[in-house]
């Protein structure tokens, strides 16, 4: 895990997230419509922050606690930011050889 997802988020970040009044309509990333982190059902007209990566929702008041902590979804993990990936070396394929057999005809 790296350094980022083990660290929250700073409250001007935070503060920059999108918050949506909840309604049956919203397309959240669940089979069942409640906040994974107080496990309440979302009710009418409550605000909930959707997380921009996964599409999991939750009470504004719970995921930013949650989010103060660390900068993962609570749900399924994944870091709210991109991490850098790993390192890739560039091959260069070699000119190929003649093809020799062991036999002659």
């Amino acid at each position: 895990m790296t350094r980022m997802a083990q660290s929250g988020l700073r409250r001007k970040a935070l503060r920059a997230m999108p918050i949506l009044l909840y309604s049956s309509g919203l397309k959240l990333n669940a089979a069942n419509p409640m906040c994974a982190i107080c496990l309440s059902d979302f009710e009418a007209g409550e605000h909930v922050r959707v997380l921009p990566k996964c599409n999991h929702g939750f009470h504004v008041r719970c995921i930013d606690r949650w989010l103060l902590a660390r900068s993962t979804c609570p749900t399924c993990r994944q870091p709210l930011f991109a991490t850098p990936g790993p390192v890739h070396s560039v091959l260069v394929p070699l000119r190929p050889e003649g093809f020799v057999t062991p036999y002659d005809f």
